[in-house]
């Protein structure tokens, strides 16, 4: 009865192409590292043939070889991390065109919604949620 079921088992896993197959030997990148939350995101991103119930082992199979087999092109690929890099430059330099408030600047911040003179204060970002276009700011008095 063991025997019946452990050929099974090897037909069922012959069926899915991956088990008896050898992880790459000549990629640079050893994708079993990679925890089974990240073969699985890898997997559905690229809509990738696996098992829902494959081991962490045939996903890193699988991701390898589909890694393996995707084109590069690595002139692109340095253009686009050039840019990248420009992007980053331009965010230090302070050149802000989001016209959102980065952590730790300072700024001016109504603290009353009512017209009065004394309800602005300088204050530094603490964060911004994006959902609701709302800062926490820190007044820079009670930083002192």
């Amino acid at each position: 009865a063991r025997r019946r079921c452990a050929r099974a088992r090897a037909m069922a896993s012959n069926l899915l192409g991956t088990r008896h197959e050898r992880y790459p030997s000549t990629l640079g990148i050893d994708f079993r590292k990679l925890g089974p939350e990240a073969l699985r995101t890898y997997v559905n991103r690229y809509r990738l043939d696996a098992a829902p119930d494959a081991p962490d082992s045939e996903l890193a199979k699988v991701v390898a070889k589909h890694f393996e087999a995707t084109p590069v092109d690595e002139e692109a690929i340095v253009a686009r991390f050039f840019e990248h890099l420009d992007d980053v430059d331009a965010a230090r330099a302070g050149e802000n065109d989001t016209g959102v408030a980065r952590v730790h600047e300072q700024v001016a911040a109504k603290v009353s919604t009512t017209d009065e003179n004394g309800s602005w204060i300088l204050a530094s970002v603490v964060r911004y949620d994006a959902t609701s276009d709302a800062y926490a700011v820190q007044d820079e008095d009670d930083q002192k």
